[in-house]
């Protein structure tokens, strides 16, 4: 089962649907990665760290 949620993609420039591809827990945190449904845009997450939607 995916995991959906509304983020900001900085590709469209807008409110887009992401979908969870692929999550791995890290030493670090866990590492979830997320693609916009609209353009194919990639992000990645880690933990609170790191969180290439908003870079």
């Amino acid at each position: 089962m995916s995991i959906a949620q509304k983020q900001h993609c900085p590709s469209c420039e807008e409110q887009r649907t992401f979908m969870q591809v692929a999550t791995t827990n890290l030493n670090v945190g866990e590492k979830t990665k997320w693609r916009c449904q609209e353009c194919g845009y990639r992000a990645v997450r880690i933990g609170s760290a790191v969180d290439t939607v908003t870079a």
